[in-house]
């Protein structure tokens, strides 16, 4: 089928349908009759037509849910609980890494002392001597110079090299 045969068969179809309309009639349906109830009581009386609107009428219950009523599509709100958020504990505090950097080792009187390397400053330590505000020399071994952080009151612990 081309274009044009396709137009015709379309223009005959739009034309029907207009004379369709034009030449309806302007009556309205018949009512379609209920059909007849019988009551469940047995009881065997004639019953008219119709009459089962009547019982339908008999039979409302005003509390149930109305027909017609207003509905939505949207789903209700749900109702929350207020989030509660509990902060993470916070860890424990930890002292910073160690600023310092043993040179040597030296020993006067029987006392040994390390010289430590602290911001371009060359320090003479022994135990119990404080370093800086935050730092204080707790004990020198021969490995091992163990310093204590005061803010904290933690120990660590820095390489001092070994006897050679």
């Amino acid at each position: 089928m081309n274009a044009t045969q396709r137009r015709y068969l379309l223009a005959i179809a739009l034309l029907a349908t207009v004379a369709a309309a034009v030449f309806a009639p302007d009556e309205a349906p018949p009512e379609i009759a209920a059909p007849a109830v019988r009551p469940a009581s047995g009881d065997h009386a004639d019953v008219q037509p119709g009459a089962a609107a009547g019982n339908l009428e008999a039979r409302y219950d005003a509390d149930a849910a109305p027909i017609f009523a207003v509905t939505t599509w949207q789903s209700p709100k749900p109702q929350r609980e207020p989030v509660r958020t509990v902060a993470p504990e916070p860890a424990a505090p930890q002292a910073p890494p160690v600023p310092f950097r043993v040179l040597g080792k030296f020993v006067e009187n029987g006392i040994a002392g390390v010289f430590v390397l602290y911001n371009d400053r060359t320090l003479a330590a022994r135990a119990g001597d404080r370093l800086t505000e935050n730092y204080e020399v707790a004990s020198i071994t021969d490995q091992i110079m163990t310093v204590r952080y005061l803010p904290l009151n933690v120990t660590q612990d820095v390489s001092a090299g070994g006897t050679q």
